[in-house]
């Protein structure tokens, strides 16, 4: 029997992970990361815990509640605001993941001597006998795979980790939670980032660094003046509403220019790019990167995987090289490349070329 510790967030999912573990046969304790709420939202995060404490007491498992907000406010927050300021757009989610869920969460795991940590997440492990290496796999539902949040992960994270909804489908797992009377069995799960549940990133990121909010000009590619904006914040790389220019037909943010202030509008034909340079770059299995691979590759969470070649520089830089060209790849974004259902490597964008 097997000690596990289970992180909860309130919802299905990682409901069913604990029910299914437990029913396996292993020692389960649910535990809440208390993490920073921003303004009106700080009631609705707090207000989960008590939820998930009567989760745990209807699957008869102990609760335990870990206080990570100095964490949170330091770690996802921060550096979230800073890359918008710095022309980024970034994944809050997958440094969540990095720092406090496969970080802090697991190594608190570690030292209170259990043998793995839990998630919720769609998503498979799976232990390669001849190579000896665990491989980080796809979901068996396509529609709710969440590996691209998850490329991150290293072979002593992936070797302590346990992902039980991966070989489910979101149906199955409904179902399951319905047929143990479980609350959360119908709940509606979340699509926004949990600290900006009303989508409004510019506002979120507005009140937490005000100072660096400044107006600018919006040009075109030449440089030529079509208005002004009120801070890059309000801006990012592909998007066409609110612009506030109106030449007579539909423009694009092409690019943001963090030191000049500028955000650059130009046609759709400008959005699109080939290669992408990418900063912080990992893999699942190192021992088995080559200097040119085959993959497809994904720069969205929820856009779909392309050709591509993943290629290393002479300087141990990474860049990854689609087929054909791509809308709107964004610096701060990450990449993720695969081979069939395998997460290979990913990184994130410094720089689009091509």
């Amino acid at each position: 029997m097997a000690r596990v510790l289970v992180a909860m967030s309130g919802g299905v999912d990682s409901s069913v992970a604990a029910l299914l573990l437990k029913q396996a046969g292993n020692q389960c304790v649910g535990v809440t990361m208390q993490l920073v709420p921003a303004d009106g939202v700080e009631q609705q995060l707090h207000s989960q815990s008590p939820e998930i404490a009567a989760i745990c007491e209807q699957l008869e498992i102990e609760h335990r509640s870990i206080d990570l907000r100095a964490e949170f406010l330091r770690d996802v927050i921060a550096p979230f605001v800073t890359a918008y300021t710095n022309a980024e757009t970034p994944n809050p989610c997958i440094t969540c993941n990095r720092c406090l869920k496969f970080g802090f969460l697991l190594d608190y795991a570690m030292q209170e001597a259990f043998d793995a940590l839990a998630t919720g997440h769609y998503a498979r492990i799976v232990y390669d006998e001849a190579r000896k290496v665990y491989r980080l796999l796809k979901a068996k539902d396509t529609e709710k795979d969440q590996s691209y949040v998850l490329y991150q992960l290293g072979q002593s994270q992936l070797a302590k980790l346990r992902f039980p909804l991966g070989e489910l489908t979101k149906d199955q797992v409904r179902a399951t939670a319905s047929n143990a009377g479980l609350s959360v069995a119908a709940k509606k799960e979340s699509q926004d980032i949990c600290f900006i549940p009303d989508g409004d990133y510019s506002a979120f990121v507005r009140r937490f660094h005000t100072a660096a909010i400044e107006p600018g000009e919006i040009v075109d590619s030449q440089g030529n003046v079509l208005g002004y904006h009120q801070g890059i914040c309000d801006f990012t790389i592909g998007q066409r509403k609110g612009l506030g220019v109106a030449v007579g037909h539909p423009l694009f943010v092409t690019g943001i220019d963090a030191v000049s202030n500028r955000v650059i509008v130009g046609e759709h034909d400008e959005l699109l790019h080939q290669k992408a340079l990418l900063r912080d770059f990992h893999a699942v299995v190192p021992g088995e990167l080559e200097p040119v691979m085959i993959v497809s590759a994904k720069y969205r969470y929820r856009s779909a995987e392309q050709p591509a070649r993943l290629v290393m520089f002479d300087d141990g830089r990474w860049e990854v090289q689609f087929d054909q060209p791509q809308a709107a790849l964004t610096p701060g974004q990450s990449v993720v490349c695969y081979q069939g259902d395998e997460v290979i490597a990913g990184g994130i964008i410094a720089e689009v070329r091509g």
